[in-house]
Parts: C-alpha cells; structure tokens; sequence
C-alpha cells in the first residue's frame, strides 16, 4: 500500500515535469529507479531496524540458554 503510494506520487512529479496534466481515468506511468527508491529505502530500515532488535534479544537471552538443561545430550 506505501509502494503504490509513493509510486503513484513520484509518477504524478515526473508527469508534472514533462510539462503535462493527468487526465481523468489516464494510468500512472513511473520511468526510472527513482519510482521505487524510498519505498526500498523505507523497507531497508525497517528490515535493518529489525535485525537490530533481533540482535539485542539474543545478547541478552544467550546466557540462559547456554545452561545445562539446554545443552545438547550426547550418549
């Protein structure tokens, strides 16, 4: 939903820079890696924030399940 919006946004300003007006009913057409860059800049942060969390979780969770009754039996 945030990618078509932004899509849709960045299609209008180029449409707006070749010197045009969107008619009623027209399709949006994006030329370019401009149409995508903030939405995959937007999903990267949430992606690298999310691995950051994960990160912290697991440093602060690693000495309990380093304990014995964790530890892999071998017979």
């Amino acid at each position: 939903m945030v990618t078509g919006h932004l899509y849709d946004k960045e299609a209008k300003r180029q449409l707006i820079g070749k010197g045009e007006e969107r008619k009623l009913g027209q399709e949006l057409n994006c030329a370019g890696a401009s149409c995508f860059k903030l939405s995959f800049i937007i999903i990267t942060v949430a992606t690298l924030f999310g691995a950051i969390i994960s990160l912290i979780l697991v440093a602060r969770t690693i000495k309990f399940y380093k304990r014995d009754m964790f530890k892999k039996k071998v017979l």
